[in-house]
């Protein structure tokens, strides 16, 4: 960075945005304040020239005030500005193009850099033109750096009003996703504290409080509550789609519906397979990795030919805390759907169902175990096989999404050119964990309390 007397009138006239601008006139206060206490320490000069240096900062410093604050001005009047911007809905009628429509030219405008196009017509460019202007999207053009307004390069992220509904359409197919915990940031990671409650065997709750039963005089023993800290870093989840040519030319409607079919359903499945085996670091920690997950033993002499006993999901039920059984729910693999209905408590010479179809007798319109919903989920492990079957409160699980952006969505005629197919690219920042480090041990007993329960393999 410049020192002070390099700084020239043109580099904050510029055109640059009014934040950069600020951020450079901030980092030129910075440095003077580090040489003003250069110079109040330095023995070199006399008490006079430390004076004299010292208030020609000062005023430069406060000259720079003045520039921040007309800097600041302008920047409030351009959100304040932003605004006053309607927001454009897809559904309404004074949205310019529908999705379709809006990916179609932003394709073309990428292939019009290679070839002839036809079909891209003046009236959707300023269409498109108009939706990117008002949406305050900024384009990027794959390869090419960042462009701001120049609309005839192509590739750009897609508007907002779109990129929510697609991702909202791929939350809706999740099976999981929803009974999650939402959480945002506005940076890349979230560190929150929480109470360190997993051990109550000696009569402490809340990690280090207890009471005790006095005499008249008798001194108290002071305890408090001990606090535990988590922290979830963003990840990125992202994948690829593919238009012909001959698609974006003639029918801007089935892209639409390809890449709404193909978004939820990719989207759907990444993140309820996180959620269940996901591995953490570069994406989510599973509910199968968690170190807070309890595997119920299997019974004695159970095979894989009786996969799931009524046994099992007494015990299995027996780990969730009480506090969670109101929000639990069952998540099982579909090849275990045929075992269900065969279990029963014996009663005498008849049995009492442990799991309920849908209506009928369970009067939801969910299948239930205990009383509790049964999600088929085929990201869920093979039968027999450990983490076929879960019990999880999953509003212990938290899912951790930018705060300030949404769907980034790209597209490029580069990937496979020679086949002559567009490329669109999605990238979602997003992660999850679950909220317990590991599980509770009770007062007494020996059934540990978690939100998240399993069964051991069955051999």
């Amino acid at each position: 960075m410049a020192k002070l007397n390099e700084l020239k009138t043109e580099e904050l006239t510029s055109r640059l945005t009014p934040e950069q601008k600020k951020a450079i006139v901030v980092d030129f206060q910075k440095t003077n304040k580090e040489d003003m206490e250069t110079i109040f320490k330095t023995d070199i000069v006399t008490t006079d020239i430390k004076k004299e240096l010292l208030d020609t900062i000062e005023k430069k410093n406060a000259e720079l005030s003045e520039t921040i604050k007309v800097l600041t001005t302008t920047t409030d009047s351009i959100k304040a500005e932003i605004l006053k911007r309607p927001l454009l809905d897809p559904a309404r009628k004074e949205s310019p193009l529908n999705l379709g429509q809006y990916l179609q030219v932003m394709a073309n405008l990428e292939r019009r850099k290679h070839e002839s196009v036809k079909s891209l017509t003046t009236e959707m460019i300023n269409k498109y033109t108009e939706m990117k202007k008002d949406a305050l999207v900024i384009q990027k053009t794959a390869g090419d750096g960042m462009e701001e307004a120049d609309f005839s390069e192509g590739g750009a992220f897609i508007k907002p009003d779109f990129a929510s509904e697609l991702l909202r359409h791929g939350y809706e197919s999740a099976d999981m996703i929803g009974f999650c915990r939402q959480l945002t940031t506005t940076g890349n990671r979230l560190t929150f504290n929480a109470i360190k409650d997993y051990d109550e065997s000696s009569g402490y709750v809340d990690g280090a409080v207890i009471m005790y039963w006095i005499m008249e005089k008798e001194s108290l023993t002071p305890s408090m509550i001990t606090t535990d800290e988590y922290t979830i870093e963003l990840a990125k989840l992202a994948g690829l789609s593919y238009a012909t040519s001959e698609l974006i030319e003639d029918s801007p409607q089935s892209i639409e519906a390809n890449l709404r079919s193909s978004f939820g359903k990719a989207f759907a499945m990444a993140m309820d397979d996180a959620i269940l085996n996901g591995m953490g670091g570069r994406q989510p920690e599973g509910i199968l990795n968690s170190p807070a997950l309890v595997s119920v033993a299997v019974e004695s002499g159970q095979t894989t030919t009786d996969p799931v006993m009524a046994e099992n999901i007494m015990n299995m039920w027996s780990h969730m805390p009480s506090a969670s059984q109101r929000r639990a729910v069952w998540i099982v693999n579909s090849d275990l759907l045929p075992y269900l209905p065969r279990m029963n408590l014996t009663n005498g010479l008849s049995g009492v169902p442990v799991y309920l179809p849908m209506n009928s007798l369970a009067n939801q319109p969910y299948m239930t175990l205990y009383g509790r919903p049964i999600i088929v989920n085929d990201c869920a492990q093979a039968k027999n096989t450990k983490g076929d079957i879960f019990l999880a409160d999953l509003n212990e699980y938290a899912i951790l999404t930018k705060s300030n952006s949404g769907l980034r969505y790209e597209t490029s005629i580069h990937v496979e050119f020679l086949y002559d197919q567009m490329t669109y690219r999605f990238i979602y920042r997003i992660n999850g964990r679950g909220l317990w480090k590991t599980y509770k041990t009770p007062r007494r007993g020996t059934t540990y309390k978690t939100p998240f329960v399993t069964l051991d393999t069955r051999s």
